[in-house]
Formats: structure tokens, sequence, C-alpha cells
């Protein structure tokens, strides 16, 4: 007669490590955000210390050769960036940047401490909010930062240089969707590694001892 295996399902636990993995990941990518933070706050505070143009260039010197020609280039240098900072601080992209800091440091915490406890599904899930806050975030504040400038450009160097702005339009934004990209990825894969596995087991029927009465 012949003999049935008995067919069994085990249930393989994954490494705890993939979850705790992405805890340590998500606190290092959280750890600028309270420098964005405190900075964003300061901001108004830091740019009233900048001093004025006649305070970094001196008085007029009232004269017609090269030491009047060096003082108009440094107050017009001067003009440039105080018009710049600001229109940052006019602009309210310190303000976008801080409140957008502020509410991916709230997903962070919670996840952090989920991912690293063993919370698979509602680690993960706030781990996904993490990163689509991060990249549609990332995406605005730097649009604002664009439509000021990233950097202070007078006329004749936005002249000199009339690509300037949109090589780093496209290296940034490029470097935010590489970036969340990224961690994207890393977190398809800690999902898929840290999912239990179930392994059917069907025992050899050679090994198994025959019970009474069974040939």
């Amino acid at each position: 007669m012949e003999q049935h295996a008995n067919v069994r399902n085990t249930t393989l636990e994954p490494s705890p490590w993939w979850l705790k993995g992405a805890a340590i990941a998500i606190a290092l990518f959280s750890l600028p955000l309270i420098a964005n933070i405190i900075f964003s706050m300061a901001t108004p505070f830091l740019l009233d210390l900048i001093p004025s143009s006649e305070e970094i260039c001196g008085g007029d010197p009232q004269t017609t050769g090269e030491e009047q020609e060096d003082w108009q280039t440094c107050m017009d240098e001067m003009d440039v960036i105080i018009d710049y900072f600001n229109e940052i601080e006019t602009s309210g992209v310190m303000n976008a940047t801080g409140i957008y800091s502020a509410i991916l440091l709230l997903i962070s915490i919670p996840a952090i401490v989920l991912l690293w406890t063993g919370d698979r599904e509602l680690g993960i899930k706030l781990a996904w909010a993490y990163i689509a806050i991060n990249f549609l975030g990332g995406m605005y504040t730097t649009w604002l930062y664009l439509s000021i400038g990233m950097i202070p450009l007078g006329p004749e160097a936005e002249a000199a240089l009339p690509f300037s702005e949109s090589i780093i339009a496209a290296s940034s934004y490029a470097q935010i969707g590489t970036c969340n990209l990224i961690f994207t990825g890393l977190l398809v894969m800690v999902s898929q590694k840290s999912k239990p596995q179930t392994n059917l087991v069907i025992p050899s029927a050679f090994h198994q001892q025959n019970k009474p009465g069974q040939h």
C-alpha cells in the first residue's frame, strides 16, 4: 500500500535587521532636517546681521580714478547680494523649507520607532509617506529657490553665464529624483526581505516509519 507523506507549512521569520536597517537609514536622512528647521527659524535674525553696502565698501571716495571704480564695483556687488537675501526673506522659501522639514521630522520619528521595534506594516507605510513628502517637498522648495535664483548674480554675471540657472535647475531636480529613487528601491527591497516566507515542507516517505497495520 502506498504511504502518504505528511505535508506541513513552516513560516520562515526574516532577519529583524532589514527593518532596523531601514530605521537607521531614515534616521540618517532625517538628521539634516533638524538643521533645516533651526536655520529657517533663525534666518530673519541672521539677515538682520548682514551689514549694509556702505559698511562693507565704505563711503564714496569722491574721486574719478581706480579707487572710485573699485568702490562702485563693491557697492554694486553688495547691492546684488543684499537684494538677493531680502528676496529670500520675502519669498517665503525659508518658511516653506521649515514647514516641509518639520513635517518630515514628525513622520520620521514614529517610522523609526516602528521599524526598529519590528512593526512592519505601519512602519513601512510611514516610510512610503516619508519618501513621498520628501520628494514633493524637495521639488517645491527647489522651485521656490529657482524662482529667485539659487545664487546671487548681477546683470553682468547673468549675461556671462546665460545657462547657469538652467544647469543648476536641472542638476537640482535630478539630484532630488535620484536620491528618492534610490530610497524607493531600498524600501522595496526591505519590504520584500522583511516579509515572512511560507515554506511548504513535504517529508520524504522513504524516511517515515510504517505505522502498525500499514504495509
